[in-house]
């Protein structure tokens, strides 16, 4: 693929428009369905009360990243082949069934049976999503609502996870179990919006000249500009999210109960939810490269800070609150971010891989620091692994950043 920015397709006109956009209500109502996990808060007890050790409960969660991450590019170039509409139906098909088969399981043999279904789930409807809404509003005329459009659907999916996490709590405490019943509903409701999703025009495999593959896919990672903005949206996205292992003990040293510490999460994520439904007019304001910019600095001083403070009575508690803030805001806006410079540049028939190849990046990013933190931790104490993570993004993705600088100046924010 040459060097330059993709042509978008040109909308559809007069009537055809009103399908196109009949897709945004549906993919809010996707959003919130997929999201209403009411068994996240009280996933440990269930695990625990199952018969579970923690050295199975890590491999439940290793055995699924590594899982999602295999399954991350190959169910997007399904996504460009056969329909983002299809792939979405049939990711939440398998979140059901993975939600299913937990709430009726009392085994690791069947939980990683379920845990199978959940990293399929999570492979189709990542990046199928963003792909079709970006397509859906080019078809409708409004391609240049991307930013806020996806700032929105983000936002309700932070916002379901926090309503979640705190009504999960709540009536699950006393019987865990009750969380994936409670769940299953919501997940096979969330089936009819899918069902009701249209593609927006047909499937651009012809005018690419053939389906999607990693023959097609190959040509555009050797861009240095594509490869360098794909790996720091990867490794902001990653790294970001990597330090939520740490959150917990950090703030009990620092004096904050379990329950308390529930309801930071849930907060967090609300400012998180805010954040994205903002980040469209940030960008809008601030450019995509001194954004960039201020996610990756904004990261960094979050971890030194908490590094600097753990174990500082009176200090550490406050700093703590401060740094969780900020490691919210970059998590609600670093997807508004470099999805947008992405649709920009990746052709239509090769969306949903592309979206998927960073949603891949950016799990191997996170599931391949945290070992190296818990080791940090255990060997070397708290301070110690935040501080590793602090260093992780100065040595990283800085230097990243340079080097997507000029793609990111070129990215268009409205």
């Amino acid at each position: 693929m040459p060097e330059g920015r993709p042509v978008a397709a040109a909308p559809l006109s007069g009537a055809s428009q009103a399908p196109a956009l009949r897709n945004l209500a549906w993919l809010d109502a996707l959003a919130l369905s997929r999201n209403l996990m009411f068994a996240v808060p009280v996933l440990v007890p269930f695990w625990r009360g199952s018969g579970l050790g923690m050295t199975e409960l890590m491999l439940l969660q290793s055995y699924f990243s590594v899982l999602a991450v295999a399954l991350e590019v190959p169910t997007g170039m399904l996504a460009d082949r056969f329909g983002r509409r299809l792939s979405l139906l049939a990711g939440m098909a398998a979140l059901a069934a993975a939600v299913g088969t937990y709430a009726v399981g009392h085994s690791l043999a069947i939980f990683l049976v379920a845990e199978t279904l959940f990293a399929l789930g999570h492979a189709l409807t990542s990046g199928a999503d963003v792909a079709l809404l970006h397509d859906s509003l080019q078809a409708g005329g409004r391609g240049g609502d991307y930013a806020r459009r996806f700032g929105r659907y983000q936002a309700l999916q932070l916002a379901a996870g926090a309503a979640s996490s705190l009504l999960g709590g709540w009536w699950c405490a006393d019987d865990p179990r009750l969380g994936w019943w409670l769940t299953l509903p919501v997940l096979l409701l969330g089936l009819w919006p899918c069902w009701r999703l249209v593609e927006p025009r047909p499937i651009a495999r012809e005018a690419a000249g053939g389906a999607s593959s990693w023959r097609d896919l190959l040509p555009l990672l050797r861009e240095p500009s594509l490869r360098a903005l794909l790996l720091l949206g990867a490794g902001t996205w990653g790294l970001n999210r990597a330090v939520q292992w740490l959150l917990q003990p950090y703030f009990e040293q620092a004096g904050l109960g379990l329950e308390a510490f529930g309801a930071l999460l849930a907060g967090g994520m609300l400012l998180a939810a805010l954040a994205s439904q903002l980040s469209g007019a940030a960008l809008a304001r601030l450019g995509a490269r001194r954004m960039g910019l201020g996610l990756v600095l904004l990261a960094g001083l979050a971890f030194a800070a908490m590094a600097w403070a753990q174990g500082r009575p009176g200090i550490a508690l406050p700093v703590g609150l401060a740094a969780l803030a900020a490691q919210q805001l970059v998590a609600g806006s670093v997807h508004t971010l470099y999805t947008t410079a992405l649709n920009q540049r990746l052709p239509d028939a090769l969306r949903a891989t592309g979206l998927s190849m960073q949603a891949l990046l950016g799990t191997a990013a996170y599931a391949g620091s945290i070992p190296l933190l818990g080791l940090t931790a255990d060997s070397a104490g708290l301070g110690a692994a935040l501080a590793l993570l602090a260093a992780l993004v100065a040595s990283l993705l800085l230097p990243l950043w340079a080097r997507a600088r000029a793609a990111l100046a070129a990215t268009a924010s409205h």
